[in-house]
């Protein structure tokens, strides 16, 4: 007599090399998408900054020149301006028109800004209040 079909061992077997296979991919797969998610906050906070130092320039053809201190992103309007996600809180510290040191939360990422690109903190949940 001519069966056609599996056997239960090789069913069992099949389904073993799979599960090893998700295993050993499911974790490295996870790993590029929050390496992408941290990539998209870097490039939303350096975009983030450049829309606001463009917003300065443009103010200060409109009016008085603004003034160096310390700006929060509740208190800025950048409709126009900025591409990207918007941070849900943070501040920038402006001298001479140009952010020397900010720190923005972006979804779940804090990024901290140095005055050239933003770093990610890995173990800070809130943003923390400004500090020369």
């Amino acid at each position: 007599m001519n069966k056609k079909g599996f056997t239960l061992v090789e069913l069992i077997a099949v389904v073993a090399i799979l599960a090893i296979l998700a295993l050993l991919g499911i974790p490295k797969i996870l790993d590029v998408i929050n390496n992408t998610k941290i990539a998209a906050a870097k490039s939303n906070c350096e975009g983030y900054v450049k829309a606001f130092e463009d917003k300065l320039i443009d103010d200060q053809f409109d009016g008085p020149v603004p003034k160096d201190g310390v700006y929060y992103t509740k208190d800025i309007n950048l409709d126009k301006n900025a591409k990207g996600e918007m941070p849900s809180d943070g501040w920038m510290y402006v001298v001479n028109g140009t952010v020397k040191k900010a720190e923005f939360k972006f979804g779940n990422y804090i990024v901290e800004y140095n005055g050239t690109n933003g770093n990610v903190s890995k173990t800070k949940t809130k943003v923390a209040p400004y500090n020369e």
